[in-house]
């Protein structure tokens, strides 16, 4: 008789540990939360959001979706509304090389996080086979969690909500971007905005590959001039996407003045700081470009690169910068700390 109790046992054992596991679960499971500069867009504009994660009431560990079907979207999830049918569809993933940059928001292994604890990353949408498109589209990021140790993590899935964006249509984005011989327009600012979003941090999240000191996209952005410029010199483009281009062209100057000395160091400072100026990323939204976040956006960009050129003509102390910008912002400590390290701790 006690071979035929044993199996009763261990069904009772197992139904008892997935009741715990649903009590347990909502309490040291983390929640996460997408935070958007904006509720709408201009057509073919990037979507930069802070994506937030808070412990609850006990240490756990986060990291983004890891999927095995290599959809090129994880860890983002989109999908787009059809007023006909009043009802949402998935929009398939667009071709890219490698994965999304936002799946190596967080080291494989996990971040480990304790109770009440909150931490934020930022990710951005920027694929115009997407954002081209008006209408409305709804955004969001699936993330994996685990109460238990790391050695011994079992993972689940952590979702943020859904958080609608509408893409209103613009005169001037259509005319430079989806006319007449633009597909290798669309292409160079898809290369330039997958730029923008990501670092030597990126690349040791990929695996057991390291770079090495140096080696990362910092010194890269002249590749993207061309289309920066196209940007910057269209005054009919929106200001959100010549805020882009001025900041790519001033990081391209910027590296310059590092390679050079004398007069050549002094042209492209100018050159640099005259993007770096430009109402496009000085002056606030809507009559500026770089929409501010919760984690800081793509204004600490901005202000890392103010501090390299301060740091160039002497007019400040690059390093006292550095410490000021990882202080106040964290994401940008994590994400652009060896761009930071190469620009401001020479």
């Amino acid at each position: 008789m006690l071979h035929r109790a044993v199996p009763t046992f261990l069904v009772f054992v197992s139904a008892l540990t997935m009741l715990r596991a649903q009590q347990v679960a909502p309490a040291t499971h983390p929640t996460a939360t997408l935070i958007p500069a904006a509720s709408s867009v201009w057509q073919c504009e990037p979507i930069r959001c802070t994506l937030r994660i808070a412990a609850q009431h006990g240490a756990t560990s986060v990291r983004t979706y890891y999927a095995t079907d290599r959809d090129p979207w994880n860890p983002l999830q989109i999908e787009r509304r059809h007023d006909t049918e009043d009802r949402w569809l998935p929009v398939l993933p667009v071709s890219r090389q490698g994965a999304h940059p936002a799946r190596h928001l967080i080291a494989p292994p996990g971040k480990r996080m304790e109770a009440k604890q909150t931490l934020d990353y930022e990710v951005e949408l920027w694929d115009l086979a997407v954002l081209s498109e008006p209408g409305t589209i709804r955004m969001r990021v699936v993330l994996k969690a685990s109460a238990t140790p790391l050695m011994e993590a079992t993972w689940t899935e952590v979702a943020t909500p859904w958080v609608e964006f509408e893409i209103r249509a613009h005169a001037g984005n259509a005319a430079l971007l989806l006319g007449e011989d633009s597909a290798a327009r669309m292409a160079d600012l898809d290369r330039m905005s997958a730029a923008m979003n990501k670092t030597v941090t990126t690349d040791r999240h990929t695996g057991e590959h390291t770079p090495g000191p140096g080696t990362g996209h910092s010194n890269l952005w002249e590749r993207h001039e061309a289309i920066a410029e196209r940007l910057v010199a269209d005054a009919k483009v929106s200001f959100r996407l010549r805020a882009r281009g001025r900041l790519v062209l001033a990081y391209a100057a910027l590296n310059r003045a590092l390679a050079a000395d004398g007069e050549a160091r002094t042209a492209a400072l100018r050159t640099a700081r005259a993007h770096l100026d430009a109402t496009e990323l000085v002056a606030s939204p809507p009559s500026g470009g770089l929409d501010p976040l919760p984690s800081g956006g793509l204004p600490v960009l901005r202000l890392m690169l103010v501090a390299c050129a301060d740091g160039l003509d002497g007019s400040n102390d690059p390093r006292i910068a550095h410490r000021e910008l990882c202080e106040r912002y964290p994401f940008f400590a994590m994400w652009w700390r060896h761009e930071a390290r190469d620009l401001l701790l020479r």
